[in-house]
C-alpha cells in the first residue's frame, strides 16, 4: 500500500512537471522599416526571435514585416490578422503599435500581446519600457572621454519624447565626463519616414562632422545606417581631428562599418520578447507596465573585441564605475520622460551658428557630396550585409 502511494505521488508530480509548460505560438510583428534595419528591429529579431527559436531550441517564432504604408491602420489590420490565427503571445516592435494593440487586444481579449516603447491599460497586455537615458548617459560619458575636438553629436530619427530621452541621457553623459563639450543635435523629420531614411541621416552626419563633431550618436532606427555609413566613409585626413566614428543604437554594430563603430548602446529589445514567450510558456505571463532598466540588464553599453582596441583600460574601468553608481542609484539622471526638459544644452537647428570651433556655416556639406569623399550608393544603405 505504501509503496503504491509513493508510486502513485511520483507519477503525479512527474506529470505535472511535463505539463507544466504550455504550447504557445509566438509571434513578432515588426515596423514597416523590416528586420534587417541595423537598429531596432534587428534587435529584436537576431537576439530575440532567433535566439529563442534556434540557439535555446524553444520552437518557431512567425516573424511578420508590414508591408505598406506605416500606420495604426496597418498594424491594427496585421495583429487582427494574427490574433485570427492563433498567435498567441503577439509582441509589437515599438510605440507605432501603441493605438493598433489598444484596439485589438481589446477585441481579441483571450491573446496575450507584449507592446514594446508604449503602455497600454488592458489585462491582456504587457508594455514594456525602458530607461533609454540610462544607457545613453553611457555611452556619452564615454563620448565625452573619447572626443578630440570636444564637439560631438546626435542624430535623432523621430522628433518625439522617446528620441529626445535617448538625446538628453547621452547629453548628461558628456557633460559628466567632460564639462567643456559641445553637443550638437538634430533629428531626421517629424514623421515615420525620419525611421527609413538613410540618405538624410547620413546629410545630417556631415553637417556635424563639418560643425566640429567627431563622435556621433545615432538613435534614428533604420536611418541610423547614414550615420554609420558616413562614420566609415569620411574623409576628415585634412583637418586637426581625423578621426571620426559613430555610436551605435539598440543591437551591437561593434563588427561593422570597417572599424568606424565606438561603442553601441544596447537596448535589450530581444530580451523582453524572449521573456514573454518564456513566461507565457511557464504559465507565469503577467500584464501591465514592465520596466527595464539598467539594473534588470534592459540596457547597457557593448565592449567587446571589435572596439576594445579604441577603448583605454582606465576609460573602461570608468564606465563601469559610471554603471555601477546608476545601477545602486547612487547618480541620478535626468529623464526628458517625466521632466520634459533637458538639465543640459544640446544646440538644435536654429541654435547653431558657427561651431564650437569657429567653423561658420557654409556650403560645406554639399561640397563633400560633390567631391565624392562619402563614396556610399545611398540607394542601397538600408540593405544591411549579413
Amino acid at each position: 500500500m505504501r509503496i503504491a502511494s509513493r508510486a502513485t505521488l511520483f507519477f503525479a508530480l512527474f506529470t505535472l512537471s511535463a505539463f507544466s509548460v504550455a504550447e504557445i505560438k509566438p509571434a513578432i510583428s515588426y515596423t514597416t522599416a523590416g528586420i534587417w534595419d541595423s537598429s531596432f528591429n534587428q534587435a529584436v529579431y537576431e537576439e530575440g526571435s532567433f535566439v529563442y527559436a534556434f540557439k535555446m531550441g524553444k520552437g518557431p517564432v512567425f516573424n511578420h514585416e508590414p508591408k505598406g504604408t506605416e500606420g495604426t491602420a496597418l498594424y491594427r489590420a496585421d495583429l487582427a490578422r494574427l490574433a485570427r490565427e492563433g498567435y498567441d503571445p503577439i509582441v509589437a516592435v515599438g510605440f507605432a503599435y501603441e493605438d493598433a494593440v489598444r484596439d485589438i487586444a481589446s477585441y481579441y481579449t483571450s491573446t496575450r500581446f507584449t507592446l514594446i516603447d508604449a503602455v497600454v491599460d488592458l489585462p491582456n497586455v504587457q508594455s514594456v519600457k525602458f530607461a533609454e537615458h540610462e544607457g545613453s548617459f553611457l555611452v556619452g560619458a564615454l563620448a565625452g572621454l573619447k572626443t578630440e575636438s570636444n564637439v560631438v553629436g546626435f542624430v535623432g530619427g523621430m522628433n518625439i519624447p522617446l528620441i529626445h530621452r535617448f538625446a538628453c541621457g547621452y547629453a548628461q553623459g558628456v557633460k559628466l565626463t567632460n564639462p567643456s563639450a559641445t553637443i550638437l543635435g538634430r533629428f531626421v523629420g517629424d514623421s515615420y519616414l525620419a525611421w527609413s531614411n538613410p540618405r538624410r541621416g547620413a546629410e545630417l552626419t556631415v553637417e556635424q562632422y563639418q560643425y566640429g563633431a567627431d563622435i556621433v550618436f545615432a538613435a534614428a532606427g533604420g536611418s541610423s545606417v547614414g550615420v554609420y555609413k558616413t562614420a566609415q566613409h569620411y574623409d576628415a585626413t585634412d583637418t586637426d581631428f581625423p578621426t571620426r566614428y559613430a555610436i551605435a543604437v539598440d543591437s551591437n554594430q561593434n563588427s561593422k562599418f570597417e572599424n568606424s563603430i565606438l561603442t553601441s548602446m544596447l537596448k535589450n529589445v530581444g530580451r523582453a520578447a524572449i521573456e514573454s514567450f518564456e513566461d507565457a510558456a511557464n504559465g507565469t505571463w503577467k500584464p501591465g507596465l514592465k520596466i527595464m532598466d539598467l539594473r534588470a540588464e534592459g540596457v547597457d553599453w557593448a565592449l567587446d573585441i571589435f572596439n576594445e582596441g579604441k577603448i583605454p583600460l582606465n576609460v573602461v574601468r570608468e564606465i563601469d564605475q559610471i554603471k555601477a553608481n546608476i545601477a545602486k542609484g547612487s547618480l541620478q539622471i535626468g529623464d526628458y520622460d517625466t521632466e520634459e526638459s533637458c538639465p543640459v544644452t544640446i544646440l538644435w537647428e536654429g541654435d547653431v551658428n558657427t561651431s564650437a570651433n569657429g567653423v561658420q556655416r557654409t556650403a560645406q556639406l554639399e561640397r563633400v557630396f560633390s567631391r565624392g569623399t562619402i563614396p556610399i550608393e545611398f540607394d542601397e544603405l538600408s540593405e544591411v550585409s549579413q
